[in-house]
Parts: structure tokens; C-alpha cells; sequence
């Protein structure tokens, strides 16, 4: 059953990308899964993030960091709505809610928007490095560096701005710590990530990712203090 509802799975998306991408788009897909990823890396001066004020929404949003009471909310919020943009909505609760507790244990950060008590949005950070499970390695980068991945909204919250006002708090937060950039990777596809992050000032400075097949792979980075590392 598990095995039908994955392949299930798999159609669906495959025809979601066929129908909104072409044939291009399957071709890049089909590469994802054999010879080829990469991600574009884009980075922003923390004043800049910083500048942008938090979505207020008439008040009705509550920013705040994730705490190991909180996980169970993150776990249903990244479970609730299925879409091409929301790698984990297949996943089950337990796995998730495993990944979310070694991340903490690791030292990320989650910074979260929640509206009516439901949590709606979320990102991670890192300082210096991090895991990147979709090219299967970790990114390292300067001290003063600030990593962000895993940005998310709900997709019937989109467009309220709540994107940006979440990288503005991180911001802030690791500001006072004395970090002075902000960098994340984002696929070259994810057009609503991309819009998100260039209105609060991020621009591409380079590409990363791989080249190879199976255990053999090539890992490349073109990103000025940035790089990338076999996992430990």
C-alpha cells in the first residue's frame, strides 16, 4: 500500500511539472535523480534583511523560535498541504519529527510565523555549516555567515509577505550575535522562493551543486565564501 501510494505520488508530480514546465522541465527532473543538481546561491547583507519590518497583518501574526514543546505544531504545519514545493509532505510524522530534533540538537535555528494559534511559515539557520540533504552534502561557510534553508509557507498563506518578515527577524537575531551575511540555496525553479528573497535584498552571486553517478560525484561551488563538503 505505502508502495503504490509513493508511485501515486511520483505520477502526480510528474505531471504537475509536465504540465506547468514541459518537457524541459521533466529532462531537469529526471537529471535531480541521476547525473546532475544543482542549486543557485544567493546572499544578503544583514542591514539590508534587518530593514524589513515583520508582516503585521493587523497584529494577527506571532513570530517566534521553535522550542522541542513546539514540535509536534511544527511536524502537523509541514504535514498539512501537499504541493511541489513541500519535499517533506510524503514524509511520515515520526521520520520528520526525528529530522526536526537532530536538527536542533545540531544547533540550527527555526524561526516561525503562526496566525490564530496555527503555525503558518518557518526557516531554518546555521552559522558556518550545515547539512544540504538535497545535493546529499554540507555547506560551509565564514564565521560571519548565516546559512537559511528550508523556507516555508503554507500554500493558502502565500502573498501575505510573511516570507520576508521572517528573514527579518532571523536577521536581527543573528545581527546581535555579529554575523554580517545571510546566504541561502534555492532551486533555479522555485520562482516564489526566488521572488520572496530578492524582496528583501538577495541577489545570486553563484551555483552550487553536483555532477556524477551513484557514490561518484563532483561537487562544485562558485560562490565566493562558500563551499561544499562530502557528509561527515
Amino acid at each position: 500500500m505505502a508502495r503504490q501510494h509513493r508511485i501515486q505520488s511520483i505520477a502526480r508530480r510528474a505531471w504537475r511539472v509536465l504540465r506547468t514546465q514541459g518537457l524541459r522541465g521533466v529532462w531537469i527532473k529526471l537529471l535531480d535523480v541521476s547525473l546532475h543538481r544543482r542549486l543557485l546561491v544567493l546572499e544578503c547583507p544583514v542591514d539590508d534583511a534587518r530593514s524589513f519590518q515583520r508582516a503585521g497583518l493587523d497584529g494577527s501574526v506571532i513570530h517566534g523560535f521553535l522550542t522541542r514543546a513546539g514540535i509536534d505544531d511544527y511536524v502537523a504545519f509541514r504535514l498539512s498541504e501537499e504541493d511541489d514545493l513541500n519535499p517533506v509532505a510524503s514524509s511520515a510524522p515520526n521520520a520528520l519529527r526525528e529530522h526536526v530534533e537532530l536538527r536542533l540538537d545540531a544547533g540550527c535555528v527555526c524561526f516561525t510565523a503562526s496566525i490564530q494559534g496555527e503555525m503558518v511559515a518557518g526557516v531554518w539557520a546555521s552559522v558556518g555549516w550545515c547539512e544540504v540533504d538535497y545535493l546529499r552534502c554540507s555547506v560551509r561557510l565564514d564565521p560571519q555567515a548565516v546559512y537559511l534553508h528550508d523556507l516555508y509557507t503554507r500554500p493558502s498563506q502565500r502573498g501575505l509577505g510573511l516570507a520576508p518578515g521572517l528573514i527579518g527577524g532571523m536577521a536581527e537575531h543573528f545581527q546581535a550575535a555579529g554575523c554580517r551575511r545571510l546566504v541561502a540555496l534555492v532551486l533555479p525553479e522555485n520562482e516564489a522562493s526566488l521572488r520572496s528573497l530578492a524582496r528583501v535584498g538577495f541577489r545570486c552571486v553563484g551555483r552550487a551543486g553536483y555532477w556524477g553517478f551513484g557514490s561518484l560525484r563532483w561537487l562544485f561551488c562558485t560562490a565566493p565564501g562558500c563551499s561544499l563538503a562530502p557528509p561527515p
